[in-house]
């Protein structure tokens, strides 16, 4: 009786920190690579072990990327920081987490081109800085940033967004 009851409180508990605001699978991923990541890289001092590092991470986040999500980011808890666009169909969207960013850049052949892309619609129509959910594909690209940097993100992930899922925020 008595596992009974705390099995109830877990459950309640546990279903009580599902909120809205919970990450996705993805998300939690890759926070842990980039957690271990910075640990590891934090560890040593030899420039060359961290040249290592920031290899063997590349790659593991590659693989992360490419098999574990299958190239697709669902439900990414992000704010847009940057959108840039110029008059010869060069368009340039920054997103942001607490570890990392996420890129996405295109050039189209002209502005009508750019203007009838329905990628381009969407990142046009996301307000910057507003909380919102967003499904990425992986594009192919990767950076590691040495964690030392205090102004840059972990990971930076080249991305296609392909759809809103939810916006949170003002």
């Amino acid at each position: 009786m008595k596992w009974l009851f705390i099995l109830s409180v877990l459950f309640i508990v546990s279903c009580g920190n599902h909120s809205s605001q919970a990450l996705s699978v993805d998300q939690r991923g890759l926070f842990n690579l980039s957690r271990d990541y910075r640990s590891e890289f934090n560890d040593t001092t030899d420039s060359r072990e961290r040249e290592r590092l920031i290899i063997e991470y590349e790659l593991k986040l590659q693989e992360y990327l490419r098999h574990r999500c299958s190239y697709r980011l669902e439900a990414m808890r992000v704010q847009l920081k940057n959108f840039e666009e110029d008059g010869k169909g060069r368009v340039y969207a920054r997103f942001v987490d607490r570890n990392n960013e996420y890129v996405f850049q295109m050039v189209y052949d002209s502005t009508n081109e750019m203007k009838a892309d329905t990628v381009y619609q969407l990142v046009k129509s996301i307000p910057p800085g507003r909380d919102i959910a967003v499904r990425f594909l992986f594009a192919g690209n990767v950076k590691i940033n040495e964690p030392a940097k205090e102004s840059s993100s972990t990971f930076q992930i080249e991305v296609t967004p392909t759809a809103v899922i939810e916006t949170k925020g003002s």
